[in-house]
C-alpha cells in the first residue's frame, strides 16, 4: 500500500521547475558561473522538499516540535552559497536548537518567487500545516523589483504581502543599498506597514558587505558572506545573538538516505 503523502509536499512537488527569467536566460549563454548556480536551483529545492517532509512528519504527534515556516524566494532556498547547510536558515535553525529552542523547519519558499507568489501560493500552506507555526519568515523583493523597479508599485505589493502575514511574522527589508533612492522609499514604506500589522522587520542594510565581498559566482545571488546579512538581520528579530550562530547548520543531515 502506498503511503499517503503530506498534502504540503503534495502541493510543493506539484510545482512547475524553475524558469529563469529572461536576464537570466541571457546570462546563462555567455556566463558558464550562471550557469553553474542556476544548475543548483532545482537540486536545492528538491532537497528542501525532503527536509520539510521529515519535518512535517515530526510536527504530527504528541511531543511534536514548534514549526518554523520559512517563505520567499531563491534566499530562503540559499542560493548561491556554498551548501544549503551554509544558508542563514539552516545557520539560525542551528542556533536555535542551540539556544533549546528547536523548531521543526518547514521551507516553502522557491527560487524566482515574487511577493504575489508568496501571498498566492505559499501563504495559503500555511493552513494545511498540522499546527500554527511559532515563526514565520519571508524573504522576498529582490524578483519584484527586477520585473518592476518602479517604487510606488513594488511598496504597494510587499505593504500587501505584509498585511496578509499573521502578526509577529518577520520580513527581510529590500537588499538595497542604503543610498538607492527605491531601496528607502520602499523599505520605508514597508515599516510603517510592518508597524500597522505587527509584522517584524529584519534590517538587511546595516549588515550588507560590499558586493565583490558578498556576491555568488553569479553576480547576483548572495555567497556564504553575503547570507550572513540575513543571518544577522533575523538573528536580531528572534532574539539571538548574531555573533553565537554558528558557521554552518546541519539541515542536510535530515535528507533521506541513497
Amino acid at each position: 500500500m502506498t503511503e499517503e503523502r503530506h498534502p504540503i509536499i503534495e502541493a510543493l512537488d506539484a510545482r512547475p521547475p524553475w524558469t529563469p527569467a529572461r536576464l537570466t536566460r541571457v546570462m546563462q549563454r555567455v556566463n558558464p558561473a550562471v550557469r553553474t548556480v542556476s544548475a543548483k536551483i532545482d537540486p536545492i529545492e528538491r532537497d528542501w522538499h525532503a527536509i520539510t517532509e521529515s519535518a512535517l512528519t515530526a510536527a504530527d504527534g504528541p511531543g511534536a516540535l514548534p514549526l518554523w515556516a520559512a517563505l520567499g524566494d531563491s534566499t530562503a532556498q540559499g542560493i548561491g552559497a556554498s551548501t544549503i547547510d551554509h544558508s542563514w536558515i539552516a545557520r539560525i535553525d542551528a542556533a536555535l536548537a542551540a539556544d533549546d529552542r528547536p523548531h521543526a523547519l518547514v521551507n516553502l519558499s522557491r527560487s524566482g518567487a515574487t511577493s504575489e507568489h508568496v501571498i498566492d501560493e505559499q501563504l495559503p500552506l500555511l493552513d494545511l500545516l498540522p499546527a500554527a507555526p511559532t515563526i514565520v519568515t519571508v524573504c522576498v523583493g529582490s524578483n519584484d523589483l527586477m520585473r518592476n523597479p518602479n517604487p510606488s508599485a513594488l511598496a504597494e505589493r510587499l505593504n500587501r504581502l505584509v498585511a496578509a502575514l499573521p502578526a509577529g511574522a518577520i520580513i527581510s527589508a529590500l537588499p538595497a543599498p542604503s543610498f538607492s533612492p527605491t531601496g528607502r522609499y520602499v523599505n520605508r514604506a514597508l515599516r510603517e506597514t510592518a508597524a500597522d500589522h505587527r509584522v517584524l522587520v529584519a534590517e538587511l542594510g546595516p549588515h550588507m558587505v560590499a558586493p565583490h565581498r558578498g556576491v555568488s559566482a553569479d553576480l547576483f545571488h548572495p555567497n556564504d558572506r553575503g547570507y550572513d546579512a540575513w543571518m544577522r538581520a533575523f538573528a536580531e528579530q528572534l532574539g539571538l545573538d548574531p555573533d553565537r550562530v554558528p558557521a554552518q547548520g546541519a539541515v542536510t543531515s535530515r535528507l533521506p538516505g541513497p
